[in-house]
């Protein structure tokens, strides 16, 4: 019955959508290489490689630059001037759409996953220029491009045309060379309006002309490339989309949540398409449909036919069964097409008990994260910032966050430091970890933001490279006392180049992790607006131990998400009875999982008035979400004196994990309550 009532329900709610003239169009995405001749650029080069092998030139166009210093025949005056434009630390270094970029070597920038990371980010997003090239003359270097303003809502009014001519199989390692650059300026605005920009290369004789390829691209007011457009062939037969909004979003747990369209474009030839739609990863229960622009909705695939340059809009419908994340994608499906082109989204409910926000690239360190918190039982979700960039409404829903960085670059960007900061001055808490943060906070000239790492980590950074790998928990601290673990092998990702050495900042704090050599590895602290922040300076995803992971991360979102008791949750005393401390407090339990007492337990004691009857007295004990865990209810009551012990273990008699825990006293007619501390 509940099938049926929900396929009426998207046909009510499929809203017509009037066709119009679309106001955006797919975009091109850059790639650039900033390299020397004297850099080990080997691995990055076969990154791009990898790239490539996913993405081809209707997609993707890579180019290479080399630095004057040393570039030889490679450089040029003009691509010099480029590249200082860019002020690079380090050779070499990858910049998409000239905002994001990847610096140096390593094995992940060898297998593409960075690079590819950062062409996801903007691969979905519609621009609202289109580019066309009118002409292009490899023999006498003449190159004239249009641009047609296609949105009446955005103007550039001092926008930078830049020409690139690239020139091909150079040698045997050199491909994809820029050799020369011209810019020209312009404005454009009005739905429709156009500019046409023109230049001539000088050409060297040496270069090959049947190699020489032009690309060009239009930087915005803000000098973000918007749009590009190359001679470069296409296939035949593509497609491409471009989303308005973005590929995640975050909803009820019930009823019905409609995804906002988005525009799948012929690029190529005409065309059969077959669109479906797969729920990847969903809940039991969960149902997904998609819409087109007329309001006719659909389960299963849908046959229809595009003419060249033609588009479409589409939507999902999602019907959820209760709180959780799901996983889909729209498929298009064609003979004509090399591969099935899919579009990933994902839905998160507002009431999951934890977010992740993904922010390690292409990686899956949150995997690590994940783990934990389903083996526990959490329901979870994880924002995905390849997806979408931090949206503010995750405030809203979520107290606390779970940040992995990986080691991406940067670690946090500027669109996410601010969201961070706003987050924090409304209160809300942080568990944050990655090897680079500190680094790229406090010395990158790109990414720095000093206030935010003092201020809001309460960090200060000492070591941007620690050769230490072993890690320490402080001695009666509530998040890691016990805690002795390492950051390399194991089960954990062996992923730790830098792990940084810290210290506290400004504001009150603790040191909560040490290396061998008594630097700080992590700290807790409590900022002004009464946020809490846990901050590693190394990557949580490398501990090598699954219960250290666990421990550390249990006990630091418990540590989070604590009430201040004394102050604000807990009446001290009511006449009728009185609870007192639990004892022993903090609790210790050894490494067999037994307490460390001779009795193996904890004792609550408590006075209580006579006329009350000693058999409705029970004790009951709850976690830091409010989960009853395990009742009391035999005390051993003398007078008006009584007492419970507890073993630490759950109604299933299951030892529970270290943290905060909370135990209330009543007696039918009154209540009171107190916070004990478990740690290992």
């Amino acid at each position: 019955m509940k099938t049926c009532f929900s396929i009426v329900l998207i046909t009510i709610m499929a809203i017509s959508f009037a066709s119009a003239e679309i106001d955006y169009h797919p975009r091109l995405i850059v790639a650039e290489l900033i390299t020397a001749s004297w850099s080990d650029d080997a691995s990055a080069y076969t990154g791009i490689d990898d790239m490539m092998n996913l993405y081809h030139h209707g997609e993707v166009i890579p180019v290479r630059y080399y630095t004057s210093d040393n570039g030889g025949q490679y450089s040029s005056p003009s691509v010099e001037n480029l590249i200082q434009g860019y002020d690079i630390p380090c050779y070499p270094s990858m910049i998409v759409n000239g905002k994001t970029r990847v610096s140096g070597t390593s094995i992940t920038v060898e297998m593409g996953s960075p690079y590819r990371s950062m062409i996801e980010k903007d691969y979905y997003k519609p621009a609202p220029v289109k580019m066309v090239i009118l002409d292009f003359d490899s023999s006498t270097g003449h190159a004239e491009v249009q641009l047609i303003m296609l949105s009446d809502s955005f103007s550039i009014d001092d926008g930078i045309l830049r020409f690139i001519l690239i020139e091909d199989d150079v040698d045997a390692d050199v491909t994809n060379l820029a050799r020369a650059v011209e810019e020209e300026s312009f404005l454009l605005s009005g739905q429709n309006g156009t500019v046409n920009l023109e230049t001539t290369f000088t050409l060297d004789p040496s270069w090959n002309e049947d190699n020489l390829r032009i690309m060009a691209y239009a930087l915005d007011d803000n000098r973000e490339i918007i749009q590009a457009v190359s001679t470069y062939p296409a296939p035949d037969s593509y497609v491409r989309t471009a989303i308005p909004e973005q590929r995640m979003d975050i909803g009820t747990s019930s009823g019905l949540y409609e995804v906002s369209y988005f525009t799948i474009f012929n690029m190529g030839n005409e065309i059969n398409l077959t669109i479906s739609v797969s729920m990847d990863n969903a809940p039991d229960g969960w149902l997904l449909t998609y819409c087109d622009e007329d309001g006719l909705c659909y389960f299963g695939p849908l046959n229809f036919q595009m003419t060249t340059g033609e588009y479409r809009k589409f939507h999902a419908n999602i019907i959820p069964d209760g709180p959780g994340m799901m996983d889909y994608s729209i498929h298009f499906q064609s003979g004509d097409l090399t591969d099935d082109y899919i579009i990933p989204f994902r839905y998160i409910t507002n009431d999951v008990n934890h977010m992740i926000i993904d922010g390690d690239g292409w990686q899956n360190y949150e995997s690590y994260t994940a783990e934990i918190l389903e083996n526990d039982q959490y329901t979870y979700g994880i924002w995905d910032t390849r997806y979408a960039e931090v949206n503010y409404a995750i405030s809203d829903y979520f107290s606390s966050l779970i940040w992995i960085t990986g080691e991406r670059e940067p670690a946090l960007t500027s669109v996410e430091t601010d969201f961070l900061e706003n987050h924090l001055e409304q209160g809300n808490h942080l568990f944050i970890s990655g090897q680079n943060i500190g680094k790229d906070l406090t010395e990158n000239p790109l990414y720095n933001n000093i206030d935010f790492y003092h201020n809001y980590l309460n960090a200060e950074l000492l070591s941007p490279d620690t050769d230490q790998r072993e890690v320490y928990g402080i001695e009666g601290n509530e998040i890691t006392d016990g805690l002795v673990f390492s950051i390399s092998g194991g089960d954990g990702a062996d992923n730790q180049y830098s792990p940084e050495k810290i210290d506290l900042a400004k504001h009150s704090g603790t040191e909560i992790l040490l290396y061998p050599d008594d630097a700080v590895a992590a700290i807790s602290s409590s900022i002004p607006s009464n946020a809490r922040v846990v901050y590693l300076a190394f990557g949580f995803e490398a501990i090598a131990d699954y219960s250290e992971r666990r421990v550390l991360l249990l006990n630091s979102l418990n540590w989070l998400e604590t009430t201040d008791v004394d102050d604000h949750t807990i009446p001290e005393e009511i006449a009728s009875m009185r609870l007192y401390p639990s004892y022993p407090n903090p609790f210790k339990l050894n490494n067999n999982g037994n307490g460390s007492r001779s009795d193996d337990r904890i004792t609550i004691s408590f006075d209580i008035a006579q006329k009350k009857l000693a058999e409705n007295i029970t004790i009951s004990i709850y976690n830091i979400r409010g989960q009853l865990i395990r009742k009391l209810t035999d005390p051993n009551i003398q007078n008006d004196k009584g007492l419970v012990t507890w073993d630490a273990r759950d109604k299933y008699g299951i030892l529970v994990v270290s943290g905060v825990y909370f135990y209330t006293l009543t007696d039918g007619y009154d209540i009171q309550a107190g916070k004990l501390l478990i740690i290992k």
